[in-house]
């Protein structure tokens, strides 16, 4: 596994940091940790489409889906880490 890095500030408001878990040229998995009152700021999937899992500390969130061309966002507004594992499809 490939070290912890702190998120672009282009797509971020404040801590976002992403660890990249596999990647090749059409999947990529990873882990992001949004700190508590992080967003990953609204932005397309222009080539992929993906498919990511939250959790809030270890209690499961929900599953959600972002397809090729659609726009999304993820904000953490609450005191505790929430943790994304994102799987993404390129074409």
């Amino acid at each position: 596994m490939r070290k912890k890095v702190l998120m672009d500030s282009n797509f971020r408001k404040g801590k976002v940091f992403k660890k990249m878990i596999f990647q090749n040229k059409r999947i990529c998995f990873e882990k992001l940790t949004l700190m508590p009152y992080s967003k990953i700021l609204e932005h397309e999937h222009i080539e992929d489409c993906e498919i990511y899992i939250i959790y809030s500390e270890s209690k499961f969130l929900r599953v959600e889906m972002c397809e090729i061309g659609k726009s999304h966002s993820l904000e953490n507004d609450t005191e505790d880490k929430m943790i994304v594992y994102a799987l993404k499809f390129r074409r």
